[in-house]
């Protein structure tokens, strides 16, 4: 196409291969990282996890967008109950702080669509690292529920293909996932606020909370300071942006490696003794400057 330089460009994910490509990419997978021991047994239920509802306007069938979504749900639980269980075995002093950690770190956007390229379903469809995620989840449910119906209802058998699965693709792939602070955007592992959240509520009860506490710039280039505190782990920071979203996301993302750091080296919530309650640490900016 002129001005693309040959690359491909899409709006939307599109399917690149037929079912039977797709038969033969799954069982390549099953083969590889374990779990070909159960057969496919309904194709029809993977093509269902390629089918993201991105896709809709395409010659998709409708019913199996809301599906997908379905899927994606199913495959959220069963990959959050694979990796705290692998967690759990391969750290056995580890605390819940530095589990719970290593969870967030291996279940987020940015690692799900790392799991997902890696299984080659970029040559299945295009988009986003969003739906890259969203796709990869989906497989794990179609996983599981192929078996869950071709072994008349076995959870036993169901649950072993998916964990062995999962299991595998992590010990394959984690490492490159784990403290990734390349993207500072808010998909992903760049989205701090959740992560630091979800740390925050699983350990305290209580999410971070979020204030600006200051403005600069004219109307049309606003900067914004946005402070983020954790009471709990005794951790404030502050960080700006060109908006408060991005201000929000620079100071959790301050406030998640402190509070992750504390929790390697301590595994508790407590404040270091070294620095007392509510320590501001505020990262370099142009905030204020002329």
């Amino acid at each position: 196409a002129p001005g693309t330089g040959g690359r491909r460009f899409s709006m939307a994910p599109t399917p690149r291969v037929t079912e039977d490509a797709a038969r033969l990419r799954i069982q390549s997978i099953l083969e590889r990282f374990g779990g070909s021991e159960e057969p496919i047994y309904d194709m029809g239920k993977y093509m269902v996890a390629f089918a993201h509802p991105s896709m809709k306007g395409t010659s998709e069938d409708p019913a199996a967008f809301a599906e997908n979504q379905r899927y994606e749900f199913l495959g959220d639980a069963v990959m959050g109950s694979v990796v705290a269980t692998v967690s759990f075995q391969d750290m056995p002093n580890a605390g819940e702080g530095a589990l719970t950690l290593t969870r967030t770190n291996l279940v987020n956007r940015a690692s799900l669509a790392t799991f997902s390229r890696a299984l080659g379903f970029d040559d299945i469809v295009d988009g986003s690292d969003r739906i890259f995620a969203d796709v990869f989840e989906s497989f794990i449910a179609a996983r599981y529920l192929d078996v869950l119906h071709g072994t008349d209802g076995d959870v036993g058998r169901a649950y072993t293909a998916a964990f062995v699965l999962v299991k595998a693709v992590v010990r394959a792939y984690g490492d490159n996932c784990v403290d990734n602070d390349d993207d500072d955007g808010d998909d992903g592992t760049g989205n701090y606020k959740g992560k630091l959240n979800e740390v925050c509520q699983k350990l305290t009860d209580h999410p971070a909370n979020f204030v600006v506490v200051g403005t600069s710039g004219p109307p049309n280039c606003r900067e914004y300071r946005m402070r983020c505190s954790t009471p709990v782990f005794a951790v404030v920071t502050e960080a700006t942006g060109r908006t408060k979203q991005e201000a929000s996301q620079r100071a959790a993302k301050l406030a998640f490696r402190r509070v992750t750091s504390r929790l390697r080296t301590r595994d508790s919530p407590a404040p270091d003794d070294d620095h007392g309650d509510d320590t501001v640490v505020v990262e370099d900016s142009s905030f204020g400057r002329d």
